[in-house]
């Protein structure tokens, strides 16, 4: 997949950015990414970022601007994400609206990633039902979580949650949880894996649709903060 870095002093960043790291939009954000017209971090900049040459653009979003992924295997890569500040606990929430898109390669797995951090954590599609899943690997073993309503070309607020407290994996569509699962153990960062935004595998798990407020938490997003940051989508969506 042909690449091209993007420095996190461009696009609007340059101030922030240039004059040391900007603070999060919230307390105990690890990783924060608002795509106004860029594909880097709006904070924790002490990362690379790369992007596909083409199949990204910007639209309308939530909020000012959303990244589009057109199908073609458009990605965009974080990294060195062992270096984010996780450890016990984990969120991993963000805006989508998914396109009414069928992936032509023959060999798709179908799924349709969103973000992923390998198996380690991530968040996707699953065509063939329309649900969402997320994916999670612990130091304790891995797990998979599947449920909620993909409605097509509407915003939709999804987020994994690891609880260390409480032993639980939720998966929240539109702040309701959707399923859960029992887990034990830490959050696994792999060394050399990226973070990728859109498509995992370039034809194999093609991503079509936009994203926007993309966020990983240090800590475990409450059920009832949960529900207000889904209704605030529900306020501002377009």
């Amino acid at each position: 997949m042909q690449t091209q870095v993007i420095a996190s002093c461009l696009c609007g960043l340059l101030l922030v950015a240039c004059g040391g790291q900007p603070r999060p939009s919230a307390p105990s954000v690890a990783l924060q990414l608002d795509f106004e017209e860029s594909t880097g971090p709006a904070a924790w900049v002490d990362v690379r970022h790369e992007a596909t040459t083409t199949g990204i653009t910007f639209e309308n979003g939530v909020t000012g601007k959303a990244i589009h992924f057109d199908g073609s295997g458009a990605g965009v890569d974080i990294q060195p994400v062992d270096q984010l500040p996780l450890s016990e606990a984990l969120t991993l929430e963000l805006n989508v609206k998914v396109d009414n898109w069928t992936n032509p390669y023959q060999g798709s797995a179908r799924i349709q990633s969103i973000v992923s951090h390998s198996d380690n954590f991530s968040i996707s599609v699953l065509p063939t039902s329309w649900k969402f899943r997320a994916d999670l690997r612990t130091s304790g073993g891995k797990f998979e979580l599947t449920g909620g309503s993909v409605r097509l070309g509407a915003w939709q607020h999804v987020a994994l949650v690891l609880d260390h407290e409480d032993g639980l994996a939720r998966l929240y569509v539109d702040g309701q949880v959707v399923d859960q699962r029992e887990v034990r153990g830490n959050v696994v960062l792999q060394t050399g894996v990226p973070l990728r935004i859109g498509t995992w595998f370039k034809q194999n798990q093609a991503y079509c649709g936009a994203v926007d407020s993309l966020r990983i938490w240090q800590r475990a997003v409450a059920a009832g903060e949960m529900r207000d940051r889904a209704a605030a989508l529900t306020r501002n969506r377009p």
